[in-house]
């Protein structure tokens, strides 16, 4: 592999003396760019499609049904928070470290995912049967119990699963699925909620068909082929001690970051009402699209960086990656807030336009934590998981402070508030915190470069050589 792109930067720079180190830089910053470009094209695809399944979820369901249906779903991913105990981060780290036999770390993942999920949904079970009436005011109890069976499904698809394609960096095999999710979903709602009109529980029932497709597919990239990966039966005490050693620091992490992005939806149910939650959650729905591109290049950048040996060749490459991200986010927010009123109405009438003002609050939020989501990665592939656990205690604490005092007295302008001056906290702190790990300096992780613009041109002159011998090939053919 390294060969071949060796050959390829020999012919895209024939001028250029290049040393091995050189190269060696280059073509990873392709390959990354590459596998990022495919990425954050397969999140343009899911976001043209998650906007059409949630315009039909908003318009059928209304604002009410959509604030309820929204608490269902994420009562399971709740659920899996708690109880994964790390082992999606954990898949993709050892796998990424090359320490262990796929074979043998396969299987011990794979036991792993099957016995948490059972004791998930009895966990659910209990959850549902004695205590929803208080923790989830307003949302029917067999919509709940409906919604336990999406635990084992979302925690082998995005956890173990996922982990594994990841960890193993087949990036095309992984965003196949999310297309294949995305569509199946638009499909099954689409069958549900207007041929069927089946209200919440139909918008259900398409969640766990769109994922039981999309771990089945899943399942056959990795497992369907001969040369593919064969699981292990057989118990490691090893693997399995180094995947929850490992995974107990990201655990609490995971937990705090999630609540940290959710807990304002239970707040907002608590203090209010569920018709509050489903002004809120399209806000929150629309900004969150703009993380489309840190998805992608954090995604990317966790094993990439969890490989790199050479420490000078990660200092320089993850402030790159994160300056970028940032700018493009923030051109992103710009025009997303000059659009704003006008989307809601187009998309999804004016019954929603309660949630323009929260919107436009939460895009400061949303650019701020975009770097954000890519450091946490690098200081993550550094094996140094509390930190970013510490930074994001910090965070949630403030976040459920600032929702106690605002909401009550300004609703849902109250809770996006609360939401974006955490997210700019949390942001901040890592960014001071990973400068003083890696030796950079904060304008390195923020401001955009001159050299940055060498990096766009390289990759279009990649691309239009890309381009260019792909048509004199059909061209001799």
């Amino acid at each position: 592999m390294w060969k071949e792109c060796s050959n390829f930067v020999e012919k895209l720079l024939p001028s250029t003396r290049i040393t091995k180190y050189d190269k060696s830089n280059l073509c990873t910053e392709m390959k990354f760019t590459k596998d990022v470009g495919i990425t954050f094209l397969t999140r343009i695809a899911c976001l043209i499609i998650g906007i059409a399944v949630s315009v039909i979820v908003a318009r059928v369901l209304g604002p009410k049904g959509q604030g309820i249906y929204s608490l269902t779903i994420l009562f399971p991913s709740i659920i899996i928070t708690f109880t994964n105990l790390g082992i999606g981060r954990s898949t993709i780290y050892y796998i990424g470290k090359n320490t262990y036999a796929l074979k043998d770390l396969v299987g011990v993942i794979l036991g792993s995912s099957f016995v948490i999920s059972i004791a998930s949904m009895f966990i659910g079970l209990i959850i549902v049967l004695f205590f929803s009436n208080s923790i989830l005011l307003g949302v029917p109890r067999i919509y709940l119990l409906l919604a336990l069976l999406l635990i084992p499904l979302q925690l082998f698809s995005s956890q173990s699963l996922g982990g594994i394609l990841l960890g193993t960096q087949k990036i095309k095999e992984y965003n196949l699925i999310a297309i294949i999710q995305s569509l199946s979903m638009l499909a099954l709602m689409s069958f549900f909620l207007i041929k069927l009109n089946s209200g919440i529980t139909g918008a259900i029932i398409a969640n766990l068909l769109s994922l039981l497709l999309a771990t089945i597919s899943a399942s056959l990239c990795i497992f369907g082929r001969s040369e593919n990966v064969h699981p292990s039966l057989q118990f490691n005490k090893n693997i399995f001690s180094s995947l929850f050693n490992f995974g107990s620091k990201t655990y609490l992490n995971t937990v705090l970051s999630f609540l940290h992005l959710r807990v304002d939806q239970l707040m907002l149910n608590f203090f209010l009402n569920p018709l509050a939650v489903g002004f809120y959650v399209i806000s929150v729905g629309i900004v969150e699209k703009l993380w489309l591109l840190s998805q992608a290049v954090s995604m990317v950048l966790y094993p990439k960086v969890a490989s790199m040996k050479d420490e000078e060749q990660r200092k320089r490459f993850t402030p790159i990656v994160a300056r970028n991200t940032l700018l493009i986010t923030i051109l992103g927010a710009f025009l997303l807030f000059l659009l704003s009123k006008w989307l809601i109405l187009l998309l999804y009438s004016d019954k929603f336009l309660p949630s323009v003002a929260p919107l436009q609050i939460l895009l400061i939020g949303v650019v701020a934590i975009s770097v954000e989501r890519v450091l946490i990665n690098d200081i993550l592939a550094r094996g140094k998981p509390m930190i970013n656990t510490y930074i994001t205690l910090v965070a949630l604490v403030a976040n459920i402070i600032l929702n106690v005092i605002f909401i009550p007295k300004y609703g849902v302008i109250g809770a996006a508030w609360a939401t974006s001056l955490t997210y700019a906290l949390n942001s901040l702190i890592k960014i001071l915190i990973y400068c003083k790990l890696s030796g950079n300096f904060v304008s390195d992780v923020i401001l955009f470069k001159k050299s940055d613009i060498k990096l766009y041109l390289d990759a279009l002159t990649a691309v239009n050589n890309k381009v260019k011998h792909k048509l004199n090939f059909y061209a001799e053919r």
